[in-house]
């Protein structure tokens, strides 16, 4: 039997479900380029300081013309797009056992505080506890799978 030939790793990434991730941080980090970099390079720290400061202030004159504010709304449709991503993909690779992270013991459901609740609206999450180890923690929750 031949072997099969493996793949490089970016044919990989580009045949895997990541791709859309793969693209949006790949425009993040080119408009962060070319916002940045031009700055950095052609002027010392206080310059940059004192362009970064003028740049703030000039954002809202700026953004009132089209060509920056569909800019500004692609950028913000990107990160919205990858935030979505993320949680879609921390849903699907959420374990589907309810047991202990520590021990695989049968773990029970403790109320959750604030901060739980507020994390909640991005990921699911439910605390949990476990009576063997006493660990204690957040685990992602998906209704789906109970």
């Amino acid at each position: 039997m031949a072997k099969k030939k493996r793949q490089p790793w970016w044919k990989k990434l580009l045949n895997n479900q990541w791709l859309p991730e793969v693209l949006v941080v790949g425009g993040l980090l080119l408009v962060a380029f070319l916002l940045l970099v031009p700055s950095i390079v052609t002027s010392t720290l206080l310059e940059t300081l004192q362009a970064v400061l003028s740049w703030v202030q000039s954002i809202g004159k700026q953004l009132l013309r089209p060509t920056n504010f569909i800019a500004f709304l692609i950028i913000i449709g990107l990160v919205i797009f990858f935030i979505r991503r993320l949680r879609y993909h921390l849903l699907r690779l959420a374990p589907k056992d309810r047991s202990c992270p520590v021990c695989n013991h049968r773990i029970r459901r403790r109320h959750r505080k604030s901060l739980d609740r507020l994390m909640s609206y991005f990921v699911p999450v439910r605390r949990y506890s476990c009576s063997n180890c006493n660990w204690k923690g957040l685990l992602i929750y998906n209704k789906q799978r109970d």
